[in-house]
């Protein structure tokens, strides 16, 4: 079929038109501005190395699209205990190590009506036997849900004896589950360790991404967490401390330009504040 031009953008530029109910706000409001948010059908990579924050990050994301009314499955490959403290001190907006702290139980008991009364009405689900992509398939198929989140996406499994060809699969059928379902999945994935021996400032790159080629071919969006203090830079060009200071690089965006949005992280790396930061 063929279509005039004018005919063709007509009907964008209607009143219509204007239907954003696949359009997912992530509650961090840099990214909701920058990138509008993500999108129903989408695959997003969030890839960074170890100790990075990028758990965090996923974790306060999920509860922040929750509050804003979506509903969320967060998929763990973590152990309950730990996941159950990273969400408590995102809550309590407490330092981890405060919340994990034996001597401050007590403290932290005391204020149990006050931490269910934010939650209780949140639709977020929380799952940790998920490694297998057919039974993330089924979990979706019986239940209605907005946004997936994986951690991490290296641990699941096609049930494919070759391991190159398992991880493709996963990474297909994801994809596929984003799209079919209308869902948004969001993959926290591994980088590969070259980066460590990179030198400079040792930023992540795409082909930092370990596992599969797919993952950038297939991704709607690769986002990488950075913090330069991990690297032991300490500060920026312009003088600023950096001990702090958190980034999120898009590295790959195929609805929009790539860009870096700057964050502050707290000391124990329990929780991210919005405000936008210089270096």
């Amino acid at each position: 079929m063929l279509y005039n031009i004018t005919n063709f953008l007509e009907k964008r530029l209607s009143p219509e038109s204007l239907d954003f109910t696949n359009h997912i706000q992530t509650g961090f409001e840099n990214i909701d501005k920058q990138l509008g948010g993500f999108k129903k059908g989408e695959l997003i990579v969030l890839g960074g190395r170890p100790g990075m924050g990028k758990t965090t990050f996923a974790i306060q994301m999920a509860l922040q699209m929750a509050k804003l009314g979506n509903r969320i499955l967060y998929s763990s490959h973590e152990g309950s205990k730990w996941m159950e403290n990273k969400i408590l001190s995102q809550i309590m907006k407490k330092e981890l190590s405060y919340v994990a702290n034996p001597l401050f139980q007590n403290q932290i008991l005391a204020q149990k009506q006050e931490v269910l009364q934010q939650i209780k009405s949140l639709p977020f689900l929380v799952s940790f036997n998920l490694q297998r992509i057919k039974d993330l398939e089924k979990v979706v198929e019986e239940n209605e849900l907005d946004v997936i989140l994986i951690d991490f996406v290296q641990s699941m499994s096609a049930s494919i004896n070759n391991m190159q060809e398992d991880f493709d699969t996963v990474i297909k059928r994801l994809k596929d589950l984003a799209v079919n379902k209308n869902v948004l999945i969001i993959a926290i994935s591994c980088l590969s360790r070259k980066v460590e021996y990179r030198g400079g400032d040792r930023r992540p790159m795409l082909e930092d991404l370990r596992g599969s080629d797919l993952m950038e071919q297939l991704a709607d969006k690769v986002l990488f967490v950075y913090r330069p203090y991990y690297y032991g830079i300490s500060e920026g060009e312009t003088g600023r401390d950096l001990q702090n200071y958190f980034e999120l690089i898009i590295a790959l965006n195929k609805s929009g330009k790539s860009c870096s949005l700057a964050f502050k992280i707290n000391d124990s790396m329990s929780y991210i504040t919005t405000k936008v930061l210089g270096i």
